[in-house]
């Protein structure tokens, strides 16, 4: 044996591998590689690969040379050619290629060798790991693109030599966790945004405490429900979501503490559990909770703020865990009216993790984005754990992109240093696709050129058409960041007004503009399909824009003609809704599909009738032949006129006095809908 033969088998022997210069994984239709799996990764292997990465790779691989890899399970594996380890296999482990302490979601990419045979390790300390490392080879090294959650989407390059040059990284998220809740489970794991099913330390919240004081067992103790005008709420049922209880009673305390720790107890692989209160602002006023309360200043429109009751509820609950399970976490909304601070709290014990809800798609208003900045900022000063609980998308039907935004948020937040990041993205592909793309890309690398990255979606997802696109996407960023309107927490959410003020008229036709110049340019068939399914997918926000638009131009003057024109483009906007959104299953996760559709629409149909009837208030035979003749307009009285709209008409214009955010290109300013 030479002796540096003999070297290098004493590296590896000792857990050092020898560097190799690359790795040809396939050539000319051939594999040349074979990928080797740990057991953690791919088991039971008896009916082929069934990891999801493994799969992908596989796949991608063939698509790009046409070669088909193979993949053996680490036990039957021998050393016999180039190998890609997937997983922590005994060569991985032996060579001590993962340091211990790694976040279960961080990993390493390294091509190394053993006995003189190249190894591109692919691993993390858990299976999610492992599946981040894949896909950052793919998505890296291989160059693929997932564009959106549709596959007509991805991209992959085709090369006769697929190769690996040398590579070493150790990948560490900036994040703890970041996660994007509505858009599939494929999309999430090529992104790198897969929980993997692991429980993070920081990541259990939601709305829960309602569930430890069902009324069919507290019944008889109406005081531990909240007092709200001189009387005690109690829920209309178990599991009413949005029942609070009185978060100052001794016997709440003591009952959720109890509850805590069986609860621990009972799940110890479990780290957090969640003290997060029930959805809805109707809050305890008793002599306790108000003697803490009264003084916090209003916030946002909500006259009264519930920080200080609910936090010390919170800050003793965790107190008592903390003794009983020190190791364990309790989050805690920070939410509507307890999103600003508590004031009679200096420091919140280690153990609570607050989650602190935010809408930073409203920070095209500078002053909403600096009151957000010092809310966030005052949290940190008292609580150990701070996460951001956002709203990439809840419930917009009209365009809804920010990526500008988006880019400046994942880099303030990387900035000052958060635990997590949770958001209700629920995206609308066609319109949202540079958003969620930048997002997930960010969301890795928080310094990486916004613009860079975009430029270089567009021209893989679009390529001849790809200026145009450009422009149509940077037509609705520019709409929403400078339309005349002020930044409101939760804007649009059910209330289409809202939506429309951030897509005026002049941004929507130039928009449309640059959908027809793209289709015009698409050199290929893949190209024209990608910019139809956009184009689809944003014509029903397109149509009935322009109904609301012209539906408000009518006055007494106008032509039957005239009036027929709203009422065909609103019939338009319906049916491509249909046939483009609703029946296509790359929407399934949106916010406003089947019922919700109907209900958000709701508000529209009555709108447009209100503005048709004034403007026929002196012509009853024109209205009379109408609602004979127009199926739409037929429809619309037949909403106006059911008794069950009255009250969602009264408590509209109550919500639109109270936000007054309204489309500033309308002269008729709300409320336009009649309260009876």
């Amino acid at each position: 044996m030479c002796v540096r033969t003999m070297v290098a088998c004493l590296l590896v022997h000792c857990g050092v591998c020898a560097a190799s210069d690359s790795l040809v994984i396939a050539r000319n239709g051939h594999a040349i590689a074979k990928i080797v799996t740990a057991p953690e990764i791919d088991r039971p292997f008896d009916k082929g690969v069934n990891n999801q990465a493994v799969r992908d790779l596989i796949r991608v691989i063939g698509v790009m040379s046409g070669a088909s890899l193979p993949a053996v399970q680490d036990t039957l594996a021998f050393n016999d050619g180039p190998q890609i380890h997937v997983g922590q296999t005994e060569f991985v482990k032996r060579a001590g290629l993962i340091e211990p302490g790694l976040p279960p979601n961080a990993y390493r990419v390294v091509l190394t060798s053993e006995e003189g045979q190249a190894r591109l390790v692919l691993a993390g300390p858990t299976a999610l790991g492992t599946s981040n490392a894949v896909y950052d080879l793919l998505t890296s090294e291989l160059r693929v693109i997932w564009g959106m959650e549709n596959q007509l989407f991805e991209d992959i390059p085709r090369r006769q030599t697929v190769e690996v040059g040398p590579v070493d990284r150790t990948v560490r998220p900036p994040f703890p966790f970041f996660f994007l809740s509505g858009p599939a489970a494929p999309w999430q794991a090529r992104h790198r945004l897969s929980s993997g099913g692991l429980e993070f330390p920081y990541m259990r919240h939601g709305h829960n405490v309602y569930h430890y004081f069902p009324v069919s067992r507290y019944r008889n103790h109406p005081e531990y429900y909240p007092l709200i005008d001189g009387q005690r709420k109690l829920p209309e049922r178990d599991g009413d979501g949005r029942a609070h209880v009185c978060y100052t009673h001794p016997e709440v305390v003591s009952i959720m503490i109890q509850e805590v720790r069986s609860y621990f107890d009972a799940n110890p692989q479990v780290p957090g559990f969640s003290l997060c209160a029930a959805d809805d602002d109707g809050m305890c006023s008793c002599d306790n909770c108000s003697r803490l309360d009264n003084g916090a200043p209003p916030f946002r429109g909500r006259k009264r703020i519930y920080s200080n009751s609910y936090f010390a509820f919170v800050d003793t609950v965790a107190k008592a865990v903390l003794q009983s399970h020190p190791d364990r976490y309790l989050s805690a909304y920070a939410y509507d009216v307890t999103e600003p601070p508590p004031r009679r709290i200096r420091r919140l014990p280690p153990n609570v993790v607050v989650y602190l809800t935010q809408d930073a798609t409203q920070y095209f208003d500078e002053a909403y984005r600096e009151e957000d900045e010092r809310i966030l900022e005052a949290w940190k000063a008292i609580a150990e754990h701070v996460c951001l609980y956002e709203y990439t998308n809840l419930g917009w039907f009209l365009p809804r992109n920010f990526a500008s935004l988006a880019a400046e948020r994942i880099r303030y937040l990387n900035q000052i240093g958060i635990d997590g990041y949770y958001s209700e993205a629920h995206p609308h592909p066609a319109q949202m696709a540079p958003v969620m793309y930048l997002t997930a890309k960010l969301a890795w690398d928080p310094a990486l050129n916004a613009d860079s990255v975009l430029d270089e979606w567009y021209e893989r997802m679009f390529r001849d058409a790809a200026p145009h696109m450009k422009e149509f996407y940077t037509t609705l960023d520019s709409a929403w960041m400078h339309a005349d309107r002020r930044g409101a927490w939760f804007a649009g959410l059910n209330r289409m007004w809202e939506e429309f003020a951030a897509y005026p008229p002049q941004h929507r036709e130039a928009a449309w503009r640059y959908l027809d110049a793209a289709m015009r340019s698409a050199g290929d068939e893949t190209t024209r399909m990608r910019v139809q399914y956009v184009r689809e997918g944003h014509e029903p926000a397109y149509r009935v824009s322009r109904a609301f638009e012209w539906a408000h131009s009518l006055n007494t003057q106008s032509t039957e003609d005239e009036i027929v024109r709203v009422l065909s483009e609103f019939e338009a906007f319906m049916e491509t809704f249909f046939r483009n959104v609703e029946s296509n299953p790359d929407y399934s996760d949106i916010s406003y599909r089947g019922a919700r559709f109907h209900e958000r629409t709701k508000w529209i149909k009555l709108d447009i009738l209100r503005c048709i009837d004034r403007a026929l208030e002196d012509r009853p035979r024109m209205r009379a032949r109408l609602l004979a003749t127009n199926a739409t307009f037929s429809e619309m009285d037949d909403t106006a006129r059911n008794r069950r709209t009255r009250g969602y008409r009264r408590w509209t214009n109550r919500d639109m006095e109270m936000r007054g955010v309204y489309p500033s290109y309308i002269a008729d300013q709300p409320p336009y809908l009649p309260s009876e």
